[in-house]
């Protein structure tokens, strides 16, 4: 079984095994469906204090046993708020018990005391075991509530330190919320000039030709604007999906709101408020029951010593039954007055027992309800906080939830508001860089063909200046002659920002008109600011050196450096390489500083000299100087207007700027002035509405506190009214009853005095008893007609009571309808309440509430009013009822008492002289009675007597003649049966060559195997077997042969009605016996209630009831001892017989081949649990005639 606790009431209960392997939600259905209590208000938990989740199995948590139940914690209103299921200290058996031994202590010696007393002591031993049972149940059920509240406190623990775990997470959500939150306030109120520009910048054709896909231009299309004509406002909300857009002006609105929500203030409250609340949750006492387990050891104890006292009675009540059966074996009369003395002792010490065990039950009781109210206001503490960490934790996710989500929003709008500014920067560096992507690669392309042209050159002017020194001695001299200069730049440039969108200048020129706020930023810059590269290098060759003017690749600006004149060039270990110095200059100051740059350029070749130059050829040197010169002196002059109106825009740009910086100054100071204005305005209305609240609950606690008095005072005034009343009828009740008693008092001292009076004259009063009977019959009618008059009196009193009652009702009306003034007070309290939700609802509307507080005063006063008449009405309405009553109480008390003392008067005078006379005849009527009911009584026991002594030996003789007849059958049938079997045998050997020949033979065996089958099923217990003639080999002997078997089939029939007529003589003698003996000895079946013979058997080892034609019935080993007998042994058993009443019977199956009742495999039998037989004089004769035990041929085995 599976075993759950149910905690609130301390009960357990058991469930099938099969909840074990479903879902708990299985269990909490039963459970609902048998204690009546709904799903969402159970709680199951396991001694862990892991609480049962429903979607999950049952057989995971290992619980379910007696040892380690399921606990089952009911949150139902009801059984936290509701008084507790209390046992009943005391049973309607014990009170009964304890008064039956208070009459068996004053009976009178006798037989019949002592069976009664013994009986008692049974019964008192059977109650105080059970009573102590309950006591051990009880403490079993108080250790389980405290495992199972000590599981609910490792559960709260655990809800506690989940609690501080959300505590943190709150602490850390919101520390890194209030970070930024400085930030967002900043920008917030300068958002809606983003958004303005946001919505005046438009996204540009190159821009929208490349990222604008099929997906974007639906949701552009269900905007219902031009791809072409788009703003980046609207592709910014263009987007995002058609479940997830919303507008950035809704977005701006929710975290504006956000923000004003989450304060360092609303913060700090929240902890201070979670850390009161784990303050109250870590409350100690609450937590543990002090005492408890010294408590459940006493009680244990207890418990214990009970058992030991229930051993106690046990003894005791075993040895009053002992004396009992002496008694009934002796019949000593001169026993029976110290027995009995013995006895009223050892009830005495019993009841003191008995008592002491219904003491222990008490305590326990009491302990067990005590706990119970202590459990139940824990548990309902432990709900509670559980309920409030719960509630308090979900807040607290909440609001960390609600923090994060508005800093990923105002992440968000922190990106668009920075859009617009970024956009207009982004746009402009791509414009640069394509500028500059483009003179970069031709620039390159130059430098890398003029550097190969350079390589080729002087390569060629080494080999022909080293053919001539090769292999003259003079090489000796030059060494290092042979080198040759490294490759450099001799690869072109890898393309680079191609996947840029194309950018122009007129792009620029249409935002700056667009939008002329971010003109600044929108600033293009002129067509001569380009990358200037300058170098310089120095290539010695003799003393003579010509400056040499190197165009820059870029632009043609010349770079000088050295060659010598007319002559090749050739290389020292002294040249002085000076690395060129490279200088750009971009439109927005390029990070990259020119050495950085340079060195980048130079990567790739493999020798360390990182410089790019070019070298011109003398003859084009002269020409291009011309050129160069003047090309520089316009390129100055453009320089120097640029410069000029540089400077002039910058400052008007300074200017503006200064301008807009105190303007925006000017705005944020404003709003800080509105929104301390704001907290101040807010600050003041909430103070006001506070003081309002404050004032409207002061004056609604008056004015029901005064109203809660009057209404306390007349309830006390009416009870007092309606007790007094009470005392006045239970006064006029016991003077009506003081009345009849003194009545009758004077009736019995006249009646004494009479009859001392009229005890001196009885000899005169007998000899006028003649005509006092003739005058009976006329007194006898006087005494109906007082009859008559009595009962008119009664029934004019029982209309007296009915007048009272009706009063009484009348006053239970008026509380009726003092209950009704109650309720509509109540009902004016609800809408008082109402009124007042209302109040809190409308705090804005502050005239209105002070008008409907008026009007409610109003109408309290007027309900006031109306119940101050209504209790006056009802007063002097009790008053008349009062004085109504009393009046008609008195005079009818006069007239009753004058008139019952008159005919009390006379009635007394006339029953004075009757009850002497029938006393007298009473007297001589119980004497005779007496004496014939002692006669009477004589007769019986004597008959009694002699009908027991006849029956008995009736019934020994009638059930020996009948074994001594059941003897000889068994003893015939056995011989016939024994000889058909030889027959048989023999008739087989002869028939067994022939029975292949002759088919009729065969035909004739079946018949044979059929027939016996045929008498085995109807049950024929004698098994014979049918023999046949033997068969000749032609068909006239098979013929004979089938007419043996006729004859022999006749023959059977012939046994079978002689067995019949034997068992018709069985039965008939059995049926005699029921008219003689009431109680008959069956020997045909075994049913609970029949009386049974039982004697040994030697076959069996075991004793076995007598029984005809039945199978095998042997006494059960637990009886054994109960009816005064021992285990068979190997010895010879004694050849007694006793009789014993059969209890139950149970069948068996011999399984084993060494079993204790010696059977074969597969036999059947019976088991049979019998009792003493209970009759005064109980035989003990011979089992058999012959005196043998009980053999198996008497009793018939089953055919199994």
């Amino acid at each position: 079984m599976l075993y759950v606790f149910m905690v609130n009431y301390g009960v357990f209960y058991t469930f099938e095994m099969e909840y074990l392997y479903q879902n708990v939600s299985a269990l909490q259905e039963a459970i609902a469906r048998r204690l009546k209590i709904e799903v969402s208000k159970q709680v199951l938990i396991i001694s862990s204090g892991q609480v049962l989740s429903p979607k999950t199995k049952l057989v995971k948590y290992g619980a379910g046993t007696d040892t380690s139940p399921i606990y089952l914690f009911s949150k139902r209103a009801e059984e936290l708020i509701k008084p507790i299921r209390q046992e009943q200290q005391e049973s309607q058996t014990e009170v009964q018990l304890r008064d039956s031994v208070d009459e068996a202590l004053d009976l009178s010696p006798s037989f019949q005391t002592v069976t009664v007393r013994s009986q008692l002591a049974q019964r008192i031993y059977e109650m105080s075991k059970e009573i102590a049972k309950r006591a051990e149940t009880l403490v079993q059920e108080q250790t389980y509530q405290h495992k199972a509240f000590i599981a609910a406190i490792s559960n709260m623990l655990d809800l506690i330190k989940w609690y501080k775990e959300q505590v943190e997470f709150f602490k850390t959500a919101l520390k890194r919320f209030m970070k930024n939150r400085e930030k967002f306030v900043e920008i917030l109120p300068s958002f809606d000039v983003s958004l303005a520009l946001l919505a005046k910048l438009p996204l540009l054709k190159c821009l929208n030709a490349q990222n604008t896909s099929s997906l974007l231009q639906s949701s552009i299309r269900d905007i219902g604007t031009d791809v072409s004509d788009l703003t980046l406002l609207e592709w910014i909300n263009s987007t995002g999906s058609h479940s997830t857009r919303h507008s950035i002006k809704g977005m701006f609105e929710a975290c504006n709101r956000g923000i004003e929500q989450i304060t360092p203030q609303m913060r700090n409250e929240t902890l201070k408020g979670a850390k009161k609340l784990l303050k109250i949750a870590e409350n100690e006492e609450m937590k543990e029951i002090i005492g408890l387990d010294r408590r459940l050891a006493s009680m244990e104890k207890l418990v214990e010593n009970g058992q030991k006292i229930v051993q106690n009675i046990f003894e005791l009540a075993q040895g009053l039954v002992q004396n009992e059966q002496r008694l009934k074996n002796t019949a000593d009369k001169s026993v029976l007055l110290p027995l009995c003395d013995s006895h009223i002792e050892q009830l005495k010490m019993l009841i003191e027992h008995f008592d002491t065990i219904r003491d222990i039950k008490r305590r326990c009781i009491a302990s067990k309800n005590e706990l119970l109210q202590n459990l139940q206001a824990r548990l309902k503490w432990v709900a509670d906080v559980e309920k409030d960490l719960q509630h308090t934790a979900s807040k607290m996710d909440m609001i960390a939830q609600h923090s994060h989500n508005l800093s990923v929003q105002l992440m968000v709008l922190v990106q668009v508001h920075e859009s617009p500014f970024l956009y207009s920067d982004v746009v402009v560096e791509i414009h640069r860089r394509r500028r500059f992507s483009e003179k970069y690669l031709d620039w390159g392309e130059k430098l890398a063909s003029e550097a190969t042209e350079l390589f080729k050159d002087e390569v060629e002017k080494r080999k022909s200046t080293h053919k001539r020194l090769h292999n003259h001695f003079l090489e000796c001299l030059f060494p290092g002659f042979d080198d040759a200069p490294a490759r450099f730049i001799s690869e072109k440039i890898e393309a680079f920002d191609d996947k840029l969108p194309p950018v122009e200048r007129e792009d620029l020129e249409f935002l700056q008109s667009v939008v002329p706020e971010l003109a600044e930023r929108l600033g293009i810059p002129s067509e001569n600011e380009d990358i200037i590269v300058k170098g310089e290098i120095t290539l010695r060759e003799s003393d003579t050196h010509t400056p040499l003017l190197v165009m820059d690749p870029v632009n043609g600006e010349p770079f000088e450096s050295y060659k010598t004149a007319e002559q090749p060039i050739t290389r020292t270990s002294t040249d002085i390489h000076r690395v060129p110095r490279f200088r750009t200059d971009s439109i927005d100051s390029f990070s990259t500083s020119p050495e950085t740059f340079y060195s980048l350029t130079a990567e790739g070749s493999s020798h360390d000299l990182p410089a790019k130059f070019f070298i011109e050829e003398p003859n084009c040197r002269d020409g291009r100087v011309v050129a160069l010169e003047k090309s520089l002196e316009e390129k100055a002059r453009e320089i120097d207007k640029l410069m000029k109106s540089l400077t002039k825009s910058e400052s008007i740009s300074n200017i503006t700027q200064d301008r807009l910086n105190r303007a925006f100054s000017i705005v944020q100071e404003e709003a800080r002035n509105l929104k301390l204005l704001y907290q101040d305005i807010s600050l003041g209305i909430k103070e006001y509405k506070t003081s309002f609240h404050q004032h409207i609950e002061t004056v609604k606690e008056q004015l029901m506190g005064n109203f809660l008095q009057a209404i306390l005072k007349e309830r006390e005034e009416l009870l007092q009214r309606t007790s007094s009343l009470e005392k006045e009828l239970a006064e006029s009740e016991q003077a009506q009853i003081e009345l009849r008693n003194n009545l009758l008092l004077n009736n019995e001292i006249e009646q004494e005095k009479s009859t001392k009076i009229h005890s001196e004259k009885i000899l005169e009063l007998n000899d006028k008893i003649r005509h006092i009977e003739d005058n009976i019959a006329t007194y006898e009618k006087e005494i109906e007609e007082l009859k008559s008059e009595n009962h008119s009196l009664n029934t004019n009193i029982q209309r007296l009571n009915e007048e009272l009652q009706k009063n009484v009702d009348e006053a239970q009306t008026v509380e009726l309808e003092r209950n009704n003034i109650i309720k509509t007070v109540d009902e004016l309290n609800n809408s008082l309440k109402t009124l007042q939700e209302q109040l809190q609802e409308k705090d804005k509307m502050l005239k209105k509430s002070e008008n409907e507080k008026e009007i409610l005063e109003n109408a309290i006063s007027n309900k006031d009013k109306l119940y101050n008449e209504l209790i006056i009405v009802h007063k002097s309405e009790l008053e008349n009822i009062q004085k109504d009553f009393n009046s008609d109480r008195e005079i009818l008390q006069s007239k009753l008492t004058d008139e019952f003392n008159m005919k009390i008067e006379e009635e007394i005078q006339k029953r004075k002289v009757l009850q002497e006379q029938i006393k007298i005849m009473k007297d001589t009527v119980k004497k005779e009675r007496r004496e014939r009911l002692e006669e009477l009584d004589r007769i019986e026991k004597e008959k009694k007597n002699d009908i027991l002594e006849l029956k008995n030996s009736f019934a020994i003789e009638k059930q020996i003649s009948i074994d001594e007849a059941i003897t000889k059958m068994a003893q015939e049938k056995d011989i016939v049966i024994e000889n058909l079997r030889e027959r048989e045998k023999q008739m087989a050997k002869k028939h067994s060559k022939r029975d292949s020949k002759n088919p009729a033979i065969v035909v004739a065996q079946d018949s044979k195997e059929r027939f016996e089958e045929e008498q085995v099923d109807e049950g024929i217990s004698s098994g014979m077997v049918l023999s046949y003639i033997p068969v000749e080999e032609s068909v006239i002997e098979v013929k004979e042969q089938d007419t043996a078997v006729i004859e022999l089939r006749e023959k059977i029939k012939l046994k079978e009605d002689q067995v019949s007529r034997l068992r018709k003589k069985v039965e008939e003698l059995t049926n005699s016996m029921h008219s003689m003996v009431k109680e008959k000895i069956c020997i045909s079946q075994c049913n609970s209630g029949d009386i049974a013979l039982i004697g040994p058997s030697e076959t069996y080892n075991h004793y076995l009831l007598f029984l005809i034609n039945q199978p095998l019935h042997f006494v059960h080993s637990e009886c054994l001892q109960e009816l005064g007998l021992k285990k068979m042994t190997k010895e010879k058993p004694r050849s007694k017989w006793i009789l014993a009443e059969v209890v139950e019977k149970e069948y068996c199956l011999a399984k084993k081949p060494s079993n204790r009742f010696l059977l074969s495999v597969g036999t059947k039998f019976y088991r049979v649990k019998l009792k003493r037989y209970d009759s005064d004089s109980e035989p003990m004769v011979p089992f058999m005639p012959s005196g043998e035990p009980l053999d198996e041929a008497k009793t018939t085995p089953p055919s199994a």
